[in-house]
């Protein structure tokens, strides 16, 4: 096991790359990254994780694609669900798979479709106009906190009929919603099954679950 998940062999034809896509460096200015990612081919072997990694579109795309052989109901992130207890509760809509994942994009689709966004915008607009106002008086601030996590904890759920964020409890909403509703992309490789990463962009990796 390593990161929570089977390690893997290197498969034949498949270039060895000694590097940390989770280097601070490597985050805060990922375009070297991207490049030299998909300057390997399909995909590329990252022995500190035993991962492939992929970048491409054409990959990228069948593994997004693909959720028969690249599940994400066995976790987002490196470590496989399946095999030991996961590090946080799972997610209601990145972590599930069809029928279960069909239902709730339908749901989310319905609430966040462009028609539903236009009417929002403009209380969209006003809470940002708010929120920033207040941010400045203060001068210095936490920028997760009060204001990635602030913002679309405030404005999606009352945009979805949850409505405001009141009572016992609300304050773990950003830290949930970071689990739920946070981006990520999808992880490739073929013929592993996938645990997708949250990462910038287009990156993408897979572990051998076996």
């Amino acid at each position: 096991m390593i990161e929570g998940h089977k390690e893997i062999s290197v498969p034949e034809g498949v270039p060895v790359w000694d590097v940390d896509p989770y280097d601070r460096a490597v985050l805060s200015d990922p375009w070297n990254y991207y490049a030299d990612l998909r300057s390997k081919g399909p995909f590329a072997y990252i022995p500190k994780y035993s991962i492939l990694a992929c970048g491409r579109y054409d990959e990228t795309k069948e593994v997004f694609s693909d959720w028969e052989r690249f599940v994400s109901s066995r976790g987002v992130g490196l470590q496989d669900f399946s095999l030991e207890e996961p590090w946080r509760p799972p997610s209601i809509v990145l972590e599930k798979d069809p029928p279960y994942h069909t239902k709730t994009r339908a749901v989310i689709e319905r609430a966040l479709s462009p028609r539903a966004l236009r009417n929002m915008r403009e209380s969209f607009r006003k809470y940002a106009d708010k929120l920033i106002g207040e941010l400045l008086v203060k001068g210095e601030f936490e920028a997760v906190e009060d204001l990635a996590e602030t913002y679309p904890t405030k404005v999606f759920p009352e945009a979805v009929g949850l409505g405001k964020p009141t009572g016992v409890g609300w304050s773990t909403t950003a830290k949930w919603s970071s689990t739920h509703w946070a981006p990520t992309t999808i992880c490739a490789g073929t013929p592993w099954r996938k645990a997708q990463t949250p990462f910038p962009g287009s990156w993408s990796s897979a572990s051998g679950t076996g």
